[in-house]
């Protein structure tokens, strides 16, 4: 199988984040970076934006919990250049644990389908406890 273009290469966990957490649903959390929507100003929608969530899911052949997470300088950046910034939507950030022993982090739309593949891990780079022994 072909490995689709990664967009942030070599970046690694720590590229990525610069910080994680456990999930607290019943934390208040600020958006990591807050953009206009790609039609906020062409239609004269003003006040649309596009949020980059600070919520990272980490999903393999059991169930993980949820982290809250810190992005890198390097990842807001990417996420202000780079993603399709729609109208009220949001991003946020996955681990995939993947059958290699490697781990896919992407981020992901909630409105549209899609998502930006940032780098390939072996799972022995992830901080202890992000996935809890898959």
């Amino acid at each position: 199988m072909e490995t689709p273009k990664l967009n942030m290469p070599g970046a690694g966990f720590a590229g990525i984040f610069t910080s994680w957490r456990p999930w607290d649903r019943n934390e208040e959390s600020s958006p990591a970076a807050v953009v206009p929507s790609w039609d906020s100003d062409q239609k004269g929608r003003r006040g649309y934006t596009c949020e980059l969530s600070r919520y990272c899911s980490v999903s393999g052949k059991r169930i993980h919990p949820a982290l809250s997470v810190d992005p890198s300088p390097r990842a807001v950046d990417y996420f202000k250049a780079n993603v399709l910034h729609v109208p009220s939507d949001s991003v946020y950030f996955q681990i995939i644990i993947r059958d290699d022993g490697t781990a896919l982090i992407t981020m992901h739309h909630n409105q549209i389908i899609g998502s930006h593949w940032l780098d390939i891990v072996a799972l022995g780079e992830l901080p202890a406890g992000v996935i809890g022994g898959e």
